[in-house]
C-alpha cells in the first residue's frame, strides 16, 4: 500500500467513518437515504487525488452537475428523519456529521493539492521505472472528470507520462467502469485510490492480479479488515463444498483463492 501523509484530512475522515459505522449500526442496516448519500460524499473526500478546487469549479461550470459541496448542503438542510435507536442516534450526532463534513471540505479546498495527488504520481515513477515492456497498469478513478484530471496533471510530475499513456503501459478508467472491464476479460494490475466501496468489493475475489492501494493509513487498517472477512467468508464456503474426487480448486486452479492486496508502505511527497 502507498501511504499518504495528512494528518488533519485523515483525523476529521476517521471522525466521519466512525460516525456513520454508528448510524448503520443503530438502523441495524436500515437507514434513511440521507445516510447513504453521506457515505457517498464520505467516499469522494477520502478517494480525492486532484485539487479540490478545480474539481469543483469544473463540475459547476463545465458539467454543470452537482458539487460535493453542494452534497454537504443538502446533509446540512435536509437531514435524515428516522425513528427508534436510529432516529436517537442521528438527534444527538447528525450536527457533528454535518461539521466534520464542512471541516474536512474546507482544509482539502485550501490544499493545493491533496496529498493522494503526490503519493499517486511517486506510485506511478516508479512503476514505469521498473516495469517489464509487458507490465501494465490501470489507475481506477472515482469519476470519468477525475480521470481526465489526472491525465492532465500527472504529467508535470511524472517523467514518460505522455508515452505511456499512448503506449498503453498505464490507463485509467472509473469506479463504474472497472466491473465491466473485469467481466470482459480485461483485468490487469490496478490501482485503487482508497479502499473499495462494498458496490464493487466482490472484484477482490477475483484471481490475483497486483492491487496497488493508495490511500491514508487508516484506510489500510479498514481495507485489511474487508479482505479477511472476504476471504474468510470465501474459505469457509470452500471448506464446506461436498467433497468430490480429486484436489480441491478454485476456479483459478489454485486452490484457496487469497488476497491479491500489494501492501508495500511507501508515502508519497506531499507539497
Amino acid at each position: 500500500m502507498w501511504l499518504s501523509s495528512d494528518d488533519e484530512v485523515e483525523d476529521k475522515l476517521i471522525d466521519l467513518h466512525s460516525l456513520l459505522v454508528g448510524a448503520m449500526k443503530a438502523g441495524k442496516g436500515f437507514v434513511p437515504q440521507r445516510i447513504l448519500e453521506a457515505w457517498g460524499t464520505y467516499h469522494r473526500l477520502r478517494q480525492l487525488a486532484v485539487p479540490l478546487i478545480s474539481l469543483e469549479e469544473e463540475r459547476r461550470e463545465a458539467y454543470q452537475t452537482l458539487t460535493i459541496q453542494d452534497r454537504i448542503q443538502t446533509l446540512r438542510h435536509e437531514p435524515p428523519e428516522a425513528h427508534g435507536p436510529a432516529g436517537t442516534y442521528l438527534d444527538t450526532h447528525w450536527p457533528r456529521v454535518v461539521s466534520v463534513f464542512e471541516d474536512v471540505y474546507e482544509i482539502l479546498l485550501d490544499r493545493k493539492e491533496p496529498s493522494k495527488f503526490y503519493t499517486l504520481a511517486s506510485m506511478l515513477g516508479e512503476f514505469l521505472e521498473t516495469r517489464t515492456s509487458s507490465d501494465t497498469l490501470r489507475i481506477v478513478a472515482p469519476t470519468t472528470h477525475e480521470s481526465n484530471m489526472i491525465v492532465s496533471l500527472m504529467g508535470e510530475l511524472v517523467d514518460a507520462w505522455a508515452d505511456a499513456l499512448q503506449t498503453g503501459a498505464v490507463s485509467l478508467t472509473t469506479v463504474k467502469e472497472e466491473p465491466r472491464l473485469v467481466a470482459e476479460g480485461s483485468v490487469q494490475q490496478t490501482v485503487l485510490l482508497g479502499f473499495r466501496t462494498s458496490e464493487t468489493r466482490y472484484l477482490d475475489v477475483y484471481p490475483g492480479i497486483p492491487v496497488h492501494l493508495v490511500g491514508y493509513p487508516y484506510e489500510a487498517e479498514v481495507d485489511g479488515r474487508i479482505q479477511h472477512r472476504i476471504h474468510a467468508s470465501i474459505e469457509r464456503l470452500q471448506e464446506n463444498e461436498p467433497r468430490t474426487l480429486g484436489a480441491k480448486t478454485t476456479k483459478s486452479g489454485a486452490g484457496i483463492i487469497r488476497s491479491n492486496r500489494t501492501y508495500l508502505k511507501h508515502r508519497g511527497s506531499e507539497k
